[in-house]
């Protein structure tokens, strides 16, 4: 059964490699922590590649970054939106671009992890205070 499983997942990975050939690959669709990674190989480690940032898929304000051929980057820091992401040489852009969209979970959200990680902070406490003293005895 378990070769079932690889031979889907490599049919499946071959298949969107050969559909789409992108260079450039993102680690998750929306990101509600913040960040996200960028990998991205073409093969030339020597190469010098430019990657873009846009809001909008026609990259008409563009933030450039001087990357290597082969490697990833973590980007974090950006608020929430829809962004667009490609590689570019002197000859003009590698591949399609990637989109990521970025969607913070809410302050109400973030509260309650807050508590619950306070909830279970201060049970901790208890009980390594409570053992403490039970073993004093």
């Amino acid at each position: 059964m378990e070769w079932l499983i690889w031979f889907v997942f490599l049919t499946a990975s071959g298949y969107a490699w050969a559909a789409d050939n992108n260079p450039l690959l993102v680690s998750t669709d929306v990101s509600n922590e913040g960040y996200f990674v960028l990998n991205w190989d073409t093969g030339n480690e020597e190469s010098e590649l430019v990657l873009e940032q846009a809001d909008s898929e026609r990259f008409d304000q563009v933030i450039s970054r001087d990357i290597p051929g082969t490697g990833a980057i973590t980007i974090t820091g950006l608020e929430d939106g829809t962004y667009f992401f490609r590689l570019r040489q002197d000859s003009g852009p590698i591949g399609s671009s990637v989109q990521v969209t970025v969607q913070h979970h809410s302050l109400a959200r973030a509260g309650s992890f807050f508590a619950l990680g306070a909830a279970l902070f201060g049970t901790l406490v208890f009980i390594i205070l409570n053992g403490n003293r039970k073993a004093n005895l």
